[in-house]
This record gives C-alpha cells, sequence and structure tokens, in this order.
C-alpha cells in the first residue's frame, strides 16, 4: 500500500471496476436488481460506468440510481463558488434535513 502506483486509478475506473463489482456482489446476495445512492464522487463514478456499460451491465443489474452533489462546479462562476461556499439550500427551498426530530 506504500507504493503510489497502487493508487493511481482514476474515478472512471473506479465506476467500471468498484461500482460494478459491488452492484455485482450486492445481486449475488440478494437476488434483486440494486438500488445505488451515490453522493459526490459516487455520483460522479456512476455516472461514468452508466455511460459506459448502461446496456451491458446496468440495465440488468440496477434498479434505480440516486445521484446527490456530483463533483461539479460551473467554472463560469469563477471563485464565488469559494468564498460564498458550495451550500445555497435556501436558495432552492430546502430549509431541513433528515425529517422531523432527527436531531435527538
Amino acid at each position: 500500500m506504500d507504493d503510489p502506483d497502487y493508487w493511481a486509478f482514476s474515478w472512471a475506473e473506479m465506476g467500471l471496476g468498484d461500482d460494478v463489482a459491488n452492484v455485482k456482489m450486492i445481486k449475488e446476495r440478494t437476488g434483486k436488481k440494486v438500488s445505488y445512492v451515490g453522493v459526490s464522487q459516487g455520483t460522479v463514478q456512476m455516472f461514468y460506468g452508466l455511460a459506459k456499460m448502461e446496456n451491458e451491465f446496468f440495465a440488468d443489474n440496477l434498479f434505480t440510481f440516486a445521484a446527490l452533489d456530483p463533483c461539479t462546479i460551473d467554472v463560469t462562476e469563477g471563485d464565488r463558488i469559494y468564498t460564498e461556499g458550495l451550500f445555497h439550500f435556501a436558495e432552492y427551498g430546502i430549509y431541513a434535513f433528515g425529517g422531523p426530530n432527527w436531531d435527538e
């Protein structure tokens, strides 16, 4: 694990390797198509996997895909995204997470 080559993989490779392996394992154990929730990097990985293997693998093995917070930035915003932050939920009418009493 100390060899830098061990860590020389991309999110695209993870979408084709890791996501496929995880979906296969879950489907083998449950016998059902898999529901995948991707957050940030996991979303981008699945976007890539679907773009490359939708028909030959994911169509038969994936039931649903929830894509949350993909790692994308609109570069036309300049540095506003860094100076003002990424989380503008109130602008979209989102004022609470987790439902009632989630923090109790």
